[in-house]
């Protein structure tokens, strides 16, 4: 979680470092006075694109300014110089003059440097949903930089992002990034067509029932009927068809159950799926129970 004291603290130093008054750093920024003022204090933070200009302003990463006290480290050099060398002598900084600096990338448009994911997952409650989609968007220019979300950085953006910028991301994820097990915890902020494609990269060999129930209510019935055609035999556990049969039709369960060792159809499992069936599929299932699965008191 970002720091308020130490952005507040890193933006006063800097700013004195150069010599500039809060009005000064204002025009450049090209925000109001009150706004510096408000960061300095405590009270606000800067928008990511703001962000984005001060480091570049200043010649420190994203990164430095919003975790680490500058203050302290820019210091540190200081304390070990020989006694007969005045520190007065030194400059305040090794930073060049400021002349116009260049304008903020506009939105849409990749920033002069990658954003490290790990900042914006920092900065994503700060952010509105399309700022941060356009913005995440924007630094996956390559393939190197596209490798730099996972479905763990994916999983920490989703709930600050929309059904859109989640399914441009699903398209730039590479296989390797895809963890199926963690795909329920962002199956609530992904429409059925997103999840699909996540699933396609990912190994279909772990495609199993228990995955499938974990997000079968963010899924359509279109697309529970394709995921029931990829799932394997050795991947279905009849008893547990219970826990997805609400969100699929009457032909979906027809095939998860033929795919199962027929063998395992008893009176149990069926009472247990009924409610989900229609009158015809009811009928096909009655036909193939074996009277040794038949108990008459259920």
């Amino acid at each position: 979680m970002l720091n308020p004291k130490i952005i507040s603290e890193n933006i006063i130093f800097l700013r004195q470092q150069q010599n500039m008054t809060q009005q000064e750093l204002a025009a450049r920024v090209n925000v109001t006075h009150q706004a510096v003022s408000k960061w300095e204090n405590g009270s606000s933070i800067p928008d990511l694109q703001t962000l984005m200009t001060l480091s570049r302003l200043f010649n420190v990463t994203l990164d430095e300014l919003l975790t680490e006290v500058l203050s302290e480290r820019r210091a540190a050099p200081q304390a070990d110089a020989p006694a007969d060398e005045p520190v007065a002598e030194q400059p305040a900084a090794p930073v060049e003059p400021i002349t116009p600096v260049e304008p903020v990338a506009p939105v849409g448009q990749p920033a002069a440097a990658p954003i490290d994911m790990k900042v914006l997952v920092k900065m994503a409650p700060l952010m509105g949903r399309s700022e941060l989609g356009r913005t995440v968007l924007s630094t996956l220019t390559d393939k190197a930089s596209a490798d730099s979300i996972d479905i763990s950085a994916l999983t920490r953006l989703a709930p600050f992002l929309d059904r859109a910028t989640m399914s441009q991301l699903a398209d730039k994820l590479c296989a390797d990034n895809i963890d199926p097990s963690k795909l329920s915890a962002i199956a609530p902020f992904c429409d059925s067509a997103t999840l699909l494609k996540l699933l396609d990269k990912a190994d279909g060999g772990k495609l199993n029932l228990s995955l499938l129930s974990s997000i079968a209510p963010f899924l359509d019935r279109a697309a529970m009927s394709q995921l029931a055609d990829k799932l394997c035999a050795d991947n279905i556990d009849p008893s547990k068809l219970s826990a997805i049969a609400p969100f699929c039709d009457s032909a979906t369960l027809l095939k998860l159950l033929d795919k199962a060792d027929g063998g395992k159809l008893n009176l149990s499992l069926l009472s247990s799926i009924a409610p989900f069936l229609d009158r015809a599929a009811m009928s096909q299932l009655a036909d193939k129970l074996c009277a040794d699965n038949i108990d008459p008191s259920k």
